[in-house]
């Protein structure tokens, strides 16, 4: 099975008044996560807001999840989410087939009975 990836929004940072607006967000506060159906794992990031244009600005009680995720897959530099989810990818096919690992001491006692 493929890896799987969600972007989710984790906080926002808002300016509370700025040029007449108000609550006007500066920068999101994301996860991301990566899943292959056995183990999972998560990085995150933020992203950096432009000014908002006052004639299209939405106020911040009318903020849907879906505008602010199209807000950071525009404002996010391109190659940032593809550099994560190849860490993850990397980091979950370790889970599978540790490149190290920490065996019980030879001379401690197991639970086998």
């Amino acid at each position: 099975m493929p890896n799987t990836y969600t972007l989710r929004i984790t906080g926002l940072t808002c300016r509370p008044h700025a040029d007449g607006l108000s609550n006007v967000v500066t920068d999101v506060q994301w996860a991301y996560d990566a899943t292959d159906g056995v183990f999972s794992t998560s990085m995150s990031g933020s992203t950096r807001l432009p000014e908002p244009d006052p004639a299209a600005f939405n106020p911040f009680e009318a903020l849907t999840e879906a505008t602010v995720l199209q807000w950071v897959a525009d404002h996010t530099d391109p190659t940032v989410l593809p550099y994560y989810a190849a860490q993850m990818d990397d980091w979950l096919a370790a889970q599978h087939n540790p490149p190290v690992v920490n065996p019980p001491l030879p001379w401690s006692p197991t639970d086998a009975a």
